[in-house]
């Protein structure tokens, strides 16, 4: 049994291979013939010759026998196996393999110049030798004897040259077998000086130097110039010397003195200072014991008397002899035992000369010549130190006292922020233009509306938005706005809405309507009613069409308002302006009667009565008053004079300013306004900023919840209910915005930002007014009347303010608080738990909804401890508008502290430090309205606000507008009304516009007769 073998797996055909059995041959593709090795080549052209083809049978040998390959080599005539190595010289070695040979060659090599090495057969690119070394090619290496040089190796040839050194310092310190030096030390004056190391020259220890990174910088003191001619040298300046003053004596610079009745002491004056000591004793030659101190003299003596007394200094018997000199425990007081048993003490004077000695136990004074004591550590002499007071100094210890400067910063970015804590700014936040960027955060830089910036690390790089081609032909660029608009019109220097109207200011008939951008304008004169007036129509500045003139007009010609007094000739005929008629009265029966004869009697100049010539009565309301008497008769404080009667108003001293919860007001029977406390008849809750709040009772907290949360509802009648989104999580229809929403009688009614409010889902057009729900859109807010006796004004972005009426107090609950008139107690839950925070209190009124364990809000690092917010100066010069004059009338009124605190905190997260900072000073200026005090603060560049189409901007304005024309039943106070733009008298708003009613659209008018004939008949 054999096994049948395929033997063309092993590929011994270069071409194609057919297997036979116990065999195979190799087969070549037409134009090629095989060759011995079982390969193809080629036939050549030119030595084959073309032949016929000829069709004969092959021989039967051919056809028996298979072909078998050779696999053996032959070399020089020589036969090799398959498989075989030979060696044909030292350093070529040939192979035999499947026939074929294959011998070693010596690799190319990449120069010009070679050379052969013993023990190697190929050759090798030349070497070099230098100071008796080889190296070889393409090596370097620095040279043992010149650290500074560099060598190569090149075919044989070295090439060298200098290190260039990097080292930028000016006094390097360079290391022994170093060819650069380093800057981690200084070299000066042939010593070492280690780095922040302070030191003197050698030749001026009066100039003080420190090495900071290899270089040396030294500071030599400023002398100022002297007059005298002998200067001292004092502290290394030339200084002219002080005279001293010692117990009012003068003494000169140098000159010795003894203090009267101490002859012991000598004293010396020297640069304004006296110094002292003892005169110096002989030496005795008897022994201690018999030393005496005469009376009055300064040294001691021999006794002659051998009788030794001494001195008892405490009750256990101690005694020391006479001259005993010692110290009784204080080491600045010095004892000496006196002749007479007496013991004489004085105290040594210490002047200190520096800020920081070493006090040295048993010593006493103090020492400035060992170091300093800084911080109760003890420093030696030019030892620098950190400073205990502030980590960003570096102090230094020079002869008793500490020097200290500030650590030299290196910033390698161009807006590094300065955080609180940290010596030196850091390239992570953004400093720019004034205000903190976080890392990573993008704004829109202060009038550059077109341009978007990014902080990364310090940097701020910005982008410059571009505009798409506008869709309309007269496009206007809007202040504050990057690129033009088509919705508004640029005329007569105003911006007009697309849709708006605009009164020409040089003819009030002349009304200009803007369309998608261009202006198109009409003359309205046409349209003005007939009028019948007795006298000629009056043309008012402003308006286009006449109307009767409400004043008079007398037989001068002059002009005179309703209700305004005309003057006559006789002072006895008073005259009025009324509804244009002029009625006239006399005032002769009004005369008091005279106690005088006729002839005393005489009447003066310009007065109607007559008076009595050097009268010593005056009759005044049937009452006789003596002369030069004065009584008050109501609010007129009077007078006779000379018979005449002189009555003027009672002075009054108002006051300046009310205290919280009354106003200035005069009471029935007073003269005098004063000021009355008040009952309101219903208090307000507000929300306003980032997350601050003014809870009913006037409790003021903040809380940064980012879900929505229940800010007020009646919790016993279930009326109404606020929902407050403070950031939107993605339900409402605009994300990222603020919105409300209210629940009231079946109905939903939501404001969000954009001027959008929709009621059940679909959107309200303004003015609305239907089941006791009235919304409508005053100055810059929109209000909400509820059933219930609560109402909503709201900006649409971040104000709110809940005004509930007196008669829900002690029913309200919610982040608003209870409204019970205690503010101690609003941090009240729905289960009556009475939490201490205001995360807490925020979390618990949080409204169910999707998503909500992603809404609890936690107690977070205040963003202000972060940051040197007061190192901004112009962040507190801007909070401190709300402390200055502009809001002054409202401060005894209403505390600025909490609001200024509410500036200071935005100002470290707010990237619109403008608008920020409007929301809060609006909050405060809206709470001082409703107290009936009305602040005038605005201006063009503090939060101005622009108003056009002939209205100017009030901090107190109500709604006329042409959809309220009809509605004589709107009141307006200081309770009622908002700030915004508002019409002069007799025009009425109508799309951002001014008109008179003439030009009211009919629909508004048509519109409001019904509802007003409505309420008529419901009456």
């Amino acid at each position: 049994m054999f096994n049948y073998i395929d033997e063309c797996l092993s590929s011994p055909c270069s071409h194609q291979c057919l297997n036979t059995e116990g065999s195979f041959y190799c087969t070549c593709p037409d134009g090629f013939y095989l060759s011995v090795n079982n390969t193809c080549t080629e036939h050549s052209l030119a030595s084959v010759p073309k032949m016929e083809s000829v069709k004969q049978p092959l021989p039967a040998a051919i056809l028996a026998t298979p072909w078998t390959p050779s696999t053996s080599c032959r070399y020089n005539g020589t036969l090799q196996q398959d498989g075989s190595t030979w060696t044909v010289s030292s350093c070529v070695e040939c192979t035999c393999q499947l026939g074929s040979v294959s011998c070693t060659t010596c690799p190319s090599l990449p120069c010009t110049k070679m050379e052969l090495v013993p023990g190697l057969c190929c050759p090798v690119c030349k070497s070099c030798l230098y100071n008796g070394s080889i190296h070889a090619h393409n090596s370097s290496w620095i040279s043992p004897s010149q650290p500074c040089l560099t060598c190569s190796c090149q075919e044989g040839e070295v090439l060298c040259q200098l290190v260039v050194c990097k080292t930028s310092c000016s006094h390097q310190v360079l290391e022994e077998g170093q060819c650069c030096g380093t800057c981690n030390q200084c070299l000066y004056e042939g010593r070492i000086v280690d780095h922040e190391d302070v030191f003197s020259p050698s030749s001026d220890n009066c100039t003080l130097c420190a090495c900071i990174f290899g270089n040396v910088k030294c500071i030599t003191p400023e002398c100022p110039p002297v007059e005298c001619e002998k200067p001292v040298l004092l502290d290394c300046c030339p200084t002219c010397p002080a005279e001293c003053i010692d117990q009012g004596i003068v003494y000169s610079h140098g000159v010795e003195f003894t203090r009267p009745g101490i002859d012991c002491i000598n004293c010396a004056c020297l640069n304004g200072q006296v110094e002292c000591y003892y005169r110096p004793c002989p030496m005795l030659e008897c022994a201690r014991e018999e030393w005496f101190l005469e009376p009055n003299q300064c040294c001691f003596t021999c006794r002659q008397d051998k009788t030794v007394k001494g001195c008892f200094i405490d009750d256990n018997g101690i005694e020391f002899p006479v001259g005993q000199i010692w110290s009784p425990g204080d080491p600045c007081e010095v004892c000496v035992c006196q002749a007479d048993s007496s013991v004489v003490c004085k105290r040594t004077e210490c002047l200190e000369t520096c800020a920081h000695p070493i006090r040295v136990p048993g010593q006493c004074c103090p020492d400035c010549s060992a170091g300093c004591a800084y911080g109760g550590i003890i420093y030696q002499n030019n030892e620098t130190f950190p400073s205990s007071a502030d980590s960003c100094l570096t102090c230094i210890c020079l002869s008793g006292s500490a020097a200290c400067s500030p650590e030299e910063c290196k910033v390698h970015c161009t807006y590094p922020f300065h955080s609180e804590g940290e010596c030196c700014p850091l390239c992570m936040d953004c400093n720019y233009e004034g205000r903190k960027v976080i890392n990573g955060q993008t704004f829109q830089p202060e009038h550059r509306p077109c341009h978007y910036c990014i902080c990364q690390l310090g940097e701020v790089s910005c982008e410059v938005r571009k505009c798409e081609p506008p869709s309309c032909d007269h496009p206007q660029s809007v202040p504050g706005d990057c690129c033009p608009a088509c919705s508004v019109c640029l005329y007569d220097s105003q911006i007009l809405e697309d849709g708006g109207y605009y009164i020409s200011a040089t003819d009030p008939c002349i009304v200009c309507l803007c369309t998608e951008g261009k202006v198109e304008c009409e003359w309205k004169g046409d349209s003005c009613a007939e009028l019948q007036c007795e006298q000629s129509l009056h043309h008012v500045p402003g308006i286009c069409c006449p109307v009767c003139p409400d004043g008079c007009l007398d037989e001068n010609g002059m002009v005179f308002n309703h209700g305004q007094s005309v003057p006559r000739e006789n002072p006895c005929i008073k005259c009025q302006c009324l509804k244009g008629t002029v009625l006239c009265e006399s005032q002769k029966e009004q005369c008091p009667p005279l106690l005088c004869d006729l002839t005393q009697q005489e009447t003066p100049d310009g007065q109607c009565c007559p008076v009595c010539v050097d009268s010593h009565w005056c009759v005044h309301q049937d009452q006789v008053h003596e002369a030069q008497t004065q009584w008050l008769h109501g609010c007129e404080l009077c007078c006779c004079n000379n018979g005449i009667v002189e009555c003027a108003t009672k002075p009054c001293s108002v006051p300046v300013s009310c205290p919280p919860q009354s106003v200035l007001s005069l009471l029935d029977g007073e003269c005098c306004m004063t000021c009355v406390p008040i009952k309101p008849r219903s208090t307000s809750c507000t929300v306003f900023g980032d997350s601050h709040y003014v809870t009913f009772d006037g409790l003021f907290y903040d809380f940064t919840g980012t879900c929505a949360y229940l800010l007020a509802k009646d919790c016993e009648s279930n009326r109404f209910n606020v929902v407050y989104h403070s950031k939107m999580n993605g339900k409402s229809s605009k994300s990222g915005a603020k919105t409300l929403t209210v629940q009231s009688e079946n109905r939903t009614i939501e404001l969000s930002a954009g001027n959008l409010i929709q009621m059940n889902n679909a959107k309200v057009e303004l003015t609305y007014s239907a089941s006791n729900i009235s919304i409508h859109h005053s100055g810059l807010y929109f209000t909400l009347k509820l059933p219930g006796g609560l109402s909503i004004t709201w900006d649409g972005n971040n104000f709110v303010e809940l005004n509930a009426h007196q008669s829900l107090q002690s029913r309200m609950c919610g982040l608003c608080g209870n409204f019970n008139g205690n503010k101690s107690d609003d941090f009240v839950l729905a289960d009556g738990e009475v939490v201490l925070t205001p995360t807490e209190f925020g979390n618990g009124w949080l409204v169910k909804e999707e998503n909500i364990s992603l809404c609890t809000a936690k107690t977070t690092e205040d963003l202000c401890n972060r940051t040197r917010l007061h190192d901004h100066h112009s962040t507190n010069n801007t909070c401190n508008i709300i402390m200055g004059s502009l809001f002054q009338p409202a401060h005894d009124s209403i505390d600025p502290q909490p609001y200024y605190r509410a500036c200071l905190s935005d100002a470290c997260t707010c990237v619109e430090q403008t608008r920020c900072l409007c929301s809060i000073l609006s909050a405060y200026a809206f709470r001082a309205l409703r107290l009936g005090i009305i602040l005038n603060w605005r201006n063009e560049i503090l939060c101005g606000v622009t108003c056009g189409g002939g209205s100017c901007f009030s901090e107190c304005s109500c709604p006329r507008t042409c959809a309220t024309y009809l509605q004589s039943d709107i009141q307006c106070s200081m309770r009622s009304c908002v700030p915004g733009c508002q019409c002069p008298e007799g025009l009425f708003m109508h799309q951002s516009n001014c008109l008179p009613p003439s030009l009211c659209p009919l629909e508004l008018l048509y519109s409001q007769s019904k509802t007003s004939s409505k309420f008529l008949m419901t009456q």
